[in-house]
């Protein structure tokens, strides 16, 4: 963190962005907690940085609008919709959120943006985290094994692409110095809803292949809502910037998983 106060000496302002989160919805309760103390030590560490204090700064949080919630009945999720987490995964994500708040109630100089994304989606994807349907789907399909699904193919999601969730997120820190607010909840989407059945159809016509998918419930599946649907009242964007559609970010999505594969392969 001393290099990173170096770095801000010779600047007006500094920014810093947090997705360091290893949790999914079937992480355990000590995984999450490993988790939240990390993020203690992170901001004990900012604290510690004279040079980060005194200088205008933006602290953004990543998590996901799945989680948080998941049980709310809202038709259309927006920011002022009740946080429903059914798991420990959103509970702990609205605990890191408000070990955040407290953090900064008392940071004149910094503003915390709490960013909730929908399902996110691209190449790259850790194989390492047990999640990521698309990366899922596409991995199966070129190893030629059936999709297991553990949700009705009518499930409705958000799905952004990485990129413009970036690019939305750093957009909105360039209206926080005008908008002098402190403390922000947003709500980052695509705001279009997607079946899983729709992107099986995408895939099918991206890789000119039949899916093999199978389907059936089980206890974890049972913790997913059927239906989440977002549209954002927090610095809506106005411009309604061209997104990746779907039909390309998944040919990109399988593209990686194809070079992979082969990259593998040859070793």
């Amino acid at each position: 963190m001393s290099a990173f106060a170096q770095h801000v000496e010779g600047t007006g302002s500094w920014q810093l962005h947090w997705a360091a989160g290893r949790g999914v919805p079937s992480s355990t309760d000590i995984d999450l907690s490993s988790e939240t103390a990390v993020l203690t030590l992170l901001l004990k560490a900012l604290d510690e940085q004279p040079t980060l204090r005194a200088k205008p700064g933006i602290l953004t949080f990543a998590s996901s609008a799945g989680g948080i919630y998941a049980g709310s009945t809202d038709e259309v999720i927006n920011e002022e919709s009740e946080p429903a987490p059914r798991a420990s995964y959103g509970r702990e994500k609205l605990k890191q959120e408000g070990l955040l708040k407290h953090w900064a109630a008392d940071k004149t100089n910094t503003s915390v943006i709490l960013a909730r994304f929908s399902t996110l989606y691209g190449p790259g994807q850790s194989q390492a985290k047990r999640q990521g349907l698309l990366t899922h789907i596409a991995r199966c399909i070129l190893q030629r094994q059936p999709i297991h699904i553990f949700v009705p193919l009518d499930t409705i999601r958000d799905y952004l692409y990485a990129q413009d969730a970036a690019a939305e997120l750093l957009r909105v820190c360039r209206m926080i110095p005008a908008s002098r607010e402190r403390i922000v909840t947003k709500i980052i989407g695509s705001e279009h809803s997607t079946t899983i059945a729709q992107i099986i159809s995408i895939f099918r016509r991206v890789t000119r292949t039949l899916p093999r998918v199978v389907t059936s419930c089980n206890a974890l599946g049972a913790q997913y809502p059927h239906r989440q649907c977002f549209r954002s009242i927090v610095f809506p964007n106005a411009e309604s910037p061209q997104q990746t559609s779907l039909l390309v970010g998944i040919a990109r999505v399988f593209a990686h998983e194809q070079l992979t594969r082969a990259i593998d392969v040859r070793r």
